[in-house]
């Protein structure tokens, strides 16, 4: 009779696997669990646990950086809203600036278009005063004896040589030169303070005609003499008064002879040097 009791070696029971550990057994070459595959095992999860870590400390890393990232984006989100304030308050400034210059100029426009007004009045105001000044519109009494055509800007003695003024009119008896008498007559002349008196020419001679037919033209500078009835002499008595009607001496030639002025009619006419006429020097206005 054998004895059911004898000693036999226990094994340990077999823990059961599941689906999915049985797997990844299967797949690290583990068919049994054996102190090798605890072993194994044991290395894979400081394994998994290393890499949790790593990837932990790789998304710390991340999440630290995008911190950092969002922080530097703020400031300078901060510093891009401040740069935009000032810019906006210095455009104000710049707006408020142009306006006010805009004003101001606008102001310099009406004070400048409101003064070339008033100078072109005070300009017609001097000019009618000048004119109602003028003798005839043309001539301006200078109170010495002598007249400045505003025209030709010629200053003329109002007598001619040998007459006098007394204020009004010319007094005495015109002297009769010839042309070599009259040019020293013109050099020794010192008449109201200046040493530059001259013979004029013809065609100055001819600025003083002034026909009161008005024929060919009142202010006779047409070359041509005077028509139809006019007075004579043919010059302005109110100027010139008491000029005689006869030939005044020019500085013109044509050819060897010296040319004449007939204030009887503003013609000219040639002659001898020689030949005696009558002298009005003139010189250049100031």
């Amino acid at each position: 009779m054998q004895n059911n009791d004898s000693t036999q070696p226990t094994k340990n029971p077999a823990i059961p696997l599941d689906e999915e550990l049985l797997r990844f057994l299967l797949e690290f070459g583990i068919e049994q669990r054996t102190d090798e595959y605890l072993r194994q095992l044991a290395r894979l999860a400081a394994h998994a646990a290393n890499i949790d870590k790593n990837y932990l400390r790789q998304l710390t890393q991340v999440a630290t950086s995008v911190a950092n990232t969002n922080k530097q984006l703020s400031t300078r989100l901060e510093q891009i809203e401040a740069q935009q304030q000032l810019f906006t308050g210095q455009l104000q400034q710049f707006n408020q600036a142009m306006t006010a210059a805009m004003d101001k100029l606008a102001r310099m426009e009406m004070l400048l278009n409101a003064q070339q007004l008033l100078d072109a009045q005070n300009e017609k105001i001097d000019k009618a005063t000048t004119e109602s000044a003028l003798i005839n519109g043309r001539y301006r009494d200078l109170g010495d004896s002598t007249v400045l055509d505003v025209k030709t800007n010629l200053q003329w003695m109002r007598c001619a040589l040998g007459q006098t003024w007394d204020g009004k009119t010319c007094v005495g008896e015109a002297t009769k030169f010839n042309w070599n008498d009259a040019k020293i007559a013109a050099q020794e002349c010192r008449h109201a303070g200046f040493s530059d008196w001259r013979l004029p020419s013809i065609n100055e001679l001819k600025t003083l005609i002034y026909c009161s037919s008005g024929k060919p033209k009142l202010w006779n500078d047409t070359g041509f003499p005077c028509r139809d009835r006019y007075d004579k002499p043919v010059i302005d008595s109110v100027v010139f008064p008491m000029t005689p009607c006869i030939w005044f001496l020019s500085n013109s030639f044509y050819k060897d002879r010296l040319l004449r002025l007939d204030f009887s009619d503003g013609e000219a006419y040639s002659n001898l040097p020689t030949t005696n006429s009558l002298v009005r020097l003139v010189r250049r206005g100031q």
